[in-house]
């Protein structure tokens, strides 16, 4: 547990006694006796807008028995929200009681930095692609063993299909469009 990068929580739900790794708590920027973890306290440092989502992933956790993976934000001790993936699972008594819940935090902002950006360069190439004047495609090369054999449009642009006059070409084959 001390050597994860992960925050390691278990929590006995029969008992209500809970663990919370180190690790987890350093994650929020807290130390460990800065913050009496409760399940109110949890709840109280989600985000509003992943609020009941996780709840209700934490509820499909015990009453379908479905593992928890979920991205979500808390409040860090200084009072700005992180991005995390939490993972869970629960362990059944003899009943079928849900009897324990394990899991871990995962700090993923820089991937999800990293998805904002891509989303933005993405969008910027997405509108130059579409505005351009002149037609353009973007297809993919079919090889039969290691010779090239045929192209298949992935993409084309409206100034593509204006100047050709050609329309649902994507996913098909070039020797389709233009036998020959």
């Amino acid at each position: 547990v001390r050597g994860s990068t992960d925050g390691i929580w278990d929590v006995n739900l029969l008992t209500n006694e809970a663990f919370f790794s180190e690790r987890w708590y350093e994650l929020l920027g807290y130390r460990k006796d800065e913050l009496q973890l409760t399940t109110a306290v949890f709840e109280s440092l989600l985000h509003p807008d992943d609020h009941d989502r996780v709840l209700k992933g934490l509820r499909r956790l015990l009453e379908q028995r479905e593992p928890h993976v979920m991205e979500f934000r808390m409040r860090m001790k200084g009072g700005e929200y992180r991005w995390f993936l939490g993972r869970g699972q629960a362990v059944w008594n003899e009943q079928g009681q849900p009897a324990r819940m394990s899991g871990s935090l995962t700090d993923i902002r820089e991937r999800k930095r990293a998805q904002e950006a891509l989303a933005e360069t993405e969008g910027r190439y997405r509108a130059l692609f579409e505005n351009m004047l002149d037609g353009f495609a973007y297809c993919q090369m079919l090889f039969e063993g290691n010779r090239p054999q045929e192209f298949i449009y992935l993409a084309v642009n409206t100034a593509f299909e204006t100047l050709t006059g050609l329309q649902n070409v994507v996913g098909r084959r070039v020797t389709e469009i233009f036998p020959g």
